[in-house]
C-alpha cells in the first residue's frame, strides 16, 4: 500500500486494493519469467525502493524463501520504522526496513539480485536522479535486474493521482527513455490493466480506485470477480503481446538491467 494511503488507515493492513494484490503476483511472474535463479537454492539479495507498507516484500517473501528483502521507505514514521523491523525479526521474517537510502547501506552494502520500484518513480521531482543514486549502490551491478512499474497515460489521471502525490504518468516509450538515459537497457517495456484503463477513460474506476478486499479471507463473490477479472485481463494482456499485439493499460512495467548481462527469458544472468 502507498504509504500515503497506509498512513491514512493506520497502518491497518486488513484491505488491499484489489490490484495492489494482482500487481504482486505479476511482478512474480516476471522474476519467473525473467530471473528463475531466484527461486533457486541460493541466498538473493533484493531491493525494494519505495515499498510503503512492505506488501510487496511480504508476499513475494512467500515464494522467494532464500531471499532476503531490503526496503527502503522515506515516508515511513519512525515509530512504524521501528515496530515493523521488530515485528519482522520477531517472526524470523527476512525482511529489512530503513528510512533512507543512506540507512540501507549501512546494513547492506552487498551483492543485490534484483531492485523493485512500484509504482514509485512518478512521484520523484527527478525519477533520473533517484535512479542514479540507487546505481551508486556498491552490490548493484550488471548481474542486477530491475522490476519497475508504474502509472500509464497522462490521458488517464484522476483525482485519485493527487492524493496519491503522483506527478506524472508515463507512456512506455518515456519509461525506455528514462531508464536508457541511466545506463540500464531494457529486456522489457509493456502495458498491463487494460480493463482498469477503460474503466478510468469512461470515469467509472472511483470504486476500482477505493475499494478494499480483505485479506484475511474468504473473499466473498464480488471481490473473487473482481481479483479473477484483473488476472484474466493480465493473462489475456501478456498472451497477445507474444504474438505482437500490445495492448495499452493503466500501468506500464519494464524490466532492465545495467547493458553487459542482460539476460533473456530464462539464461543464466
Amino acid at each position: 500500500m502507498d504509504i500515503k494511503e497506509a498512513h491514512e488507515h493506520n497502518y491497518e493492513t486488513a484491505y488491499r486494493h484489489p490490484w495492489e494484490i494482482v500487481r504482486s503476483g505479476f511482478i512474480e511472474k516476471l522474476i519467473r519469467r525473467f530471473r528463475p535463479q531466484l527461486f533457486g537454492s541460493g541466498r538473493t539479495f533484493i531491493l525494494d525502493v519505495g515499498s510503503g507498507d512492505q506488501f510487496m516484500a511480504a508476499e513475494l517473501s512467500l515464494k522467494l524463501p532464500n531471499a532476503t528483502f531490503y526496503c527502503i521507505e522515506p515516508g515511513l514514521p519512525l515509530m512504524m520504522h521501528h515496530a515493523y523491523n521488530v515485528r519482522y525479526s520477531a517472526q524470523q521474517i527476512p525482511i529489512s526496513v530503513a528510512l533512507s537510502f543512506e540507512e540501507h547501506l549501512m546494513v547492506h552494502p552487498y551483492r543485490i539480485d534484483a531492485v523493485i520500484l512500484a509504482d514509485v518513480l512518478q512521484q520523484c521531482p527527478d525519477p533520473a536522479a533517484t535512479l542514479r543514486e540507487i546505481l551508486t549502490h556498491p552490490g548493484i551491478g550488471s548481474h542486477t535486474i530491475w522490476f519497475i512499474t508504474a502509472p500509464a497515460f497522462n490521458s488517464a489521471t484522476s483525482p485519485y493521482d493527487a492524493k496519491l502525490g503522483n506527478l506524472r504518468r508515463y507512456k512506455a516509450r518515456q519509461m525506455n527513455t528514462l531508464l536508457e538515459s541511466v545506463g540500464l537497457q531494457t529486456a522489457a517495456v509493456h502495458y498491463f490493466f487494460f480493463v482498469p484503463l477503460i474503466y478510468r477513460l469512461l470515469g467509472l474506476s472511483k470504486s476500482l480506485d477505493s475499494q478494499g478486499l480483505s485479506n484475511q479471507g474468504p473473499f466473498n463473490f464480488k471481490e473473487n470477480l473482481m481479483l479473477n477479472v484483473l488476472n484474466a485481463d493480465i493473462a489475456i494482456s501478456s498472451f497477445l503481446g507474444s504474438i505482437g499485439i500490445n495492448l495499452p493499460g493503466l500501468s506500464v512495467y519494464a524490466v532492465a538491467a545495467l547493458p553487459e548481462k542482460l539476460a533473456e527469458p530464462g539464461q543464466a544472468a
